[in-house]
């Protein structure tokens, strides 16, 4: 899990400020609280959430617990915004949210266009259409479109989900 999610985890406090020595503390935190609760994920398909909202609610306690433990100096406040900028918060927030949700649609897509999608927008290096052609036994032509349904299909996905969420 850890050579798969790793990085996923660690940008969450590091992303949220946390200073390298604090966010290596937090990712050891993370990775415990997600042996001790494994038993409690319902649904596999949607582990990737489920990892997320571990990691952030992990990231916000070691947040709050570093700022009762000492007092900052001002210059350290400056160069950790996400301590004090509720607005910041409140934007980490929504992103966490949107990235939760993609993740979760995602596993609910099914294939094979969630792996499409996965090919074309979160690798590193973006394979041309020829090797997507290549990988998926599509006609080059046919990506585009393709990946216009999968996109629409998974908007829907999305859509449902939040609604759900909401109630």
């Amino acid at each position: 899990m850890i050579e798969e999610y790793g990085n996923l985890v660690y940008s969450v406090p590091r992303n949220l400020g946390l200073d390298e020595h604090t966010v290596e503390d937090v990712f050891q935190t993370i990775w415990a609280a997600v042996v001790n609760q494994l038993s409690q994920l319902r649904d596999r398909a949607r582990f990737k959430s489920w990892l997320l909202s571990i990691a952030y609610r992990q990231t916000k306690a070691a947040i709050r617990k570093v700022a009762t433990e000492r007092p900052f100096e001002p210059a350290e406040i400056a160069a950790h915004p996400d301590l004090v900028n509720h607005e910041e918060a409140r934007v980490w927030d929504e992103e966490l949210d949107k990235r939760r949700l993609v993740a979760t649609g995602l596993d609910d897509l099914g294939e094979p266009c969630r792996s499409l999608l996965e090919s074309l927008y979160m690798q590193a290096e973006k394979p041309s259409y020829k090797e997507l052609s290549e990988e998926f036994g599509l006609a080059m032509g046919s990506i585009g479109p393709t990946k216009a349904r999968c996109l629409e299909k998974l908007r829907r996905i999305v859509e449902r989900i939040d609604r759900n969420d909401m109630y």
